[in-house]
């Protein structure tokens, strides 16, 4: 009282800095009845309460079946009128209303009039307000009277959520809102730019990953929650039409659709246990939607049980997700911590609400903590996803790990098997026979013990090129260089093929690396004469980098890189395995009839 009384002074001598603060204490009726902003209306039966007061709707008295207040504020008209350009600042107000002066409306829910920046918005959400009072309304000389309605769907948080509230100067009470308005405004596009990364997470990761894992309802989550804002927007457009547990009703439904498809997914992302009780929730949402929507209109009751019943299956579902994703990772599934995060925020925004933390949110972000918190959740639900197409990616990649080290161990056992079991009867054959033909050395028979001799001498040189191609002992003994260097002798030898190998020396690989490359290199050599019809093959392996280059290259008739079914068909799917389990890069270039060029790139992979 004391400030309004100085500030009075300080204007009626001329100091035009003064501001006029409002009442703390205001008048307040329930309902809504457009006779409530005339200046001659009898309020002295309304309440009185606080202009800024916090819990919310229920703090005023309103129940779930009203949906609108009016306030009204006594003012002075003959200290308003000594200011030049008076302007009403309401702080920062959420939800839809309208401003009154001496019964006649001077503004609605906008940002400023005029629009600051140039923006022009019917938003609902929080942002300061300034109104202009034009002076031709004031009385003057008696009471003048500002009734302010305010208008909410459902249980939003709807009025006053943070001061000043005063009359200023124009100019003035525009230079104290435009940063605060600019910071709502770029804060109240994050919601947005949040959505869009979802969506661009949740399309690469559909493109990326394996669909057989649920993902596709991923997707259907997200077509399921991003229309709710452009619900909640066209349905503020309706409030007259459209009571406050209704349009509650309708949020919890949109709602409910998307946590169905978000339920599915995570069930079929982490087979939790008592996944049973999502799969029933998911069915509880479209059986209540479906039951829903012939009743409309409901009886208040019937209206209030059935958003209660909405109410606790969708808390239910965020403490069930909660729930799977942490116990997920205590039993070692690492992909579903990001949902944990996701969880942890939904929870946390949900209980700020649900603590009245939400007028703290609006006065000083100019949000609902939900409309955050909701697209970190689906860039979460996505990056789980991303996260088990990695684990499963890995899992398959030790697979076949495994499977080629047993490969290896079983061509070792085979090269031991054919070296010391069919070389070893081989050679006591050509003894035997050696000793036969020098009883029947002066013989007709001598010949064809010669030509006996000479089949079973070529069958152990075959029998040992087996064995070392299936475990070449030069490999463990001298490295991967001279064991390249005598396979390309070999096969020159034995093709006439002209096969070249240069290795860089000093190449520290690991025994499991030198073994892959050795293979990559049979392989690829192998390809080249059976289906390239080279006749010349180079090989080249040196430093690159950090780490190694392998290249192959042969002038055959190549084949067409752009078809698929070439590709794989020119063998290089195991190629491509040992090239994964290196952690290395494939590269293979080829034009018809101008040969083949097979490049792998990869880390040292020391030993």
């Amino acid at each position: 009282m004391m400030r309004a009384i100085l500030c009075w002074l300080l204007c009626l001598v001329g100091i035009e800095a003064c501001a006029l603060p409002l009442p703390d204490q205001v008048r307040v009726m329930i309902g809504d009845d457009p006779g409530f902003a005339d200046p001659k209306l009898d309020d002295s039966d309304w309440a009185v309460q606080r202009l800024l007061l916090a819990g919310g709707w229920p703090a005023r008295g309103a129940d779930n079946s009203e949906n609108a207040y009016w306030m009204r504020i006594d003012v002075d008209g003959a200290a308003v009128s000594r200011l030049a350009d008076p302007a009403l600042v309401l702080g920062v107000m959420t939800g839809a209303h309208s401003v009154y002066l001496n019964g006649q409306q001077i503004g609605q829910t906008a940002v400023i009039d005029p629009p600051f920046l140039g923006l022009k918005t019917n938003q609902t959400r929080a942002l300061p307000r300034v109104y202009p009072l034009p002076k031709e309304l004031l009385v003057k000389d008696g009471r003048d009277v500002i009734a302010l309605r305010v208008v909410r769907i459902g249980f939003e948080l709807a009025g006053p959520v943070a001061g000043p509230f005063e009359i200023v100067e124009y100019g003035r009470a525009l230079a104290s809102v435009q940063s605060l308005t600019l910071k709502f405004v770029v804060i109240s596009i994050l919601p947005s730019i949040l959505m869009v990364i979802a969506l661009l997470v949740i399309g690469f990761v559909l493109v990326s990953a394996n669909p057989s894992r649920g993902l596709g309802w991923l997707f259907v989550t997200f077509l399921c929650i991003a229309p709710l804002g452009l619900a909640t927007n066209s349905l503020m457009t309706q409030l007259d039409a459209l009571p406050g547990p209704v349009a509650s009703l309708v949020m919890f439904q949109l709602a409910g659709l998307s946590l169905a498809p978000s339920l599915v997914y995570v069930i079929r992302t982490l087979d939790p246990q008592g996944a049973w009780i999502g799969w029933s929730l998911s069915a509880g949402f479209v059986l209540l939607m479906a039951l829903s929507i012939p009743g409309y209109p409901f009886p208040e009751d019937v209206l209030n049980s059935l958003v209660m019943v909405w109410t606790i299956m969708v808390m239910l579902s965020f403490l069930l997700i909660a729930v799977w994703a942490v116990m997920a990772v205590i039993q070692g599934q690492g992909g579903a911590w990001p949902m944990v995060i996701g969880a942890t925020l939904l929870w946390a925004a949900t209980a700020m609400i649900a603590l009245d933390g939400e007028q703290w949110f609006m006065a000083h972000l100019g949000t609902d903590p939900l409309d955050l918190a909701i697209p970190v959740f689906l860039i979460c639900l996505a990056w789980m996803g991303w996260q088990h197409h990695l684990d499963g990616q890995r899992r398959l990649r030790e697979a076949q790990g495994q499977i080629l080290t047993a490969q290896a161990a079983e061509r070792q056992r085979l090269a031991r098997d054919i070296h010391d079991g069919v070389g070893q009867w081989l050679s006591v054959i050509k003894l035997n026979l050696q000793m036969l033909r020098s009883r029947y050395q002066n013989t007709p028979d001598a010949q064809g013990f010669d030509d006996v001799v000479t089949h079973v001498e070529s069958a152990m040189q075959d029998a040992r090129r087996i064995a070392h191609d299936l475990s070449p002992a030069m490999l463990a003994e001298k490295g991967l260089g001279e064991a390249m260097q005598a396979h390309g002798e070999a096969i020159s030898l034995r093709s006439g093929v002209s096969v070249t190998v240069s290795t860089e020396q000093g190449l520290n690989l690991s025994e499991l690396a030198q073994g892959h490359l050795y293979r990559i290199f049979q392989e690829t050599v192998q390809n080249a004469l059976k289906h390239g019809d080279a006749s010349r093959i180079a090989a080249e392996l040196k430093r690159h980098a950090d780490g190694f280059q392998l290249s192959i290259q042969d002038n055959g008739v190549g084949y067409d890189a752009s078809s698929e079914t070439a590709e794989n068909g020119m063998g290089l799917t195991s190629i491509r395995q040992r090239v994964e389990l290196l952690g290395a890069r494939l590269e293979t270039s080829s034009t018809p009839g101008q040969g083949t060029n097979v490049v792998i790139l990869g880390p040292e992979l020391r030993s």
